[in-house]
């Protein structure tokens, strides 16, 4: 009662058996394959950070001693407007006082 459908399924069941490790292992290499691709990518991204990290930490300290150069320039050039703002009141006030000895001349001179 074996049929000969049967004894092909049979037949085709065991060549498929057989398969499996040849399957496996081509299936385990392609995947080996694909894991090293993947590791390599991440080893060349890794690598790629580290260069960009690098340049960025100089352009950072650039930037940082920029930056601490021109907070001294600001700092310098406050005090050279205080300087210049005192003379100009100095100057202002002699000014002044010597518009007042002009005028006081002048009334003298007319009485």
């Amino acid at each position: 009662a074996f049929g000969l459908a049967q004894a092909a399924n049979v037949s085709s069941l065991v060549l498929d058996e057989l398969d499996y490790p040849i399957i496996l292992k081509q299936t385990k290499t392609a995947l080996l394959g694909e894991l090293q691709e993947s590791k390599d990518e991440l080893y060349k991204i890794q690598n790629e950070m580290k260069v960009e990290r690098k340049e960025m930490v100089g352009i950072e300290k650039a930037l940082s001693e920029d930056k601490n150069k021109l907070k001294a320039e600001i700092s310098n050039l406050k005090e050279t407007i205080t300087k210049m703002n005192k003379t100009y009141k100095e100057a202002a006030k002699k000014e002044e006082e010597l518009k007042q000895v002009k005028d006081t001349i002048e009334s003298e001179v007319k009485k």
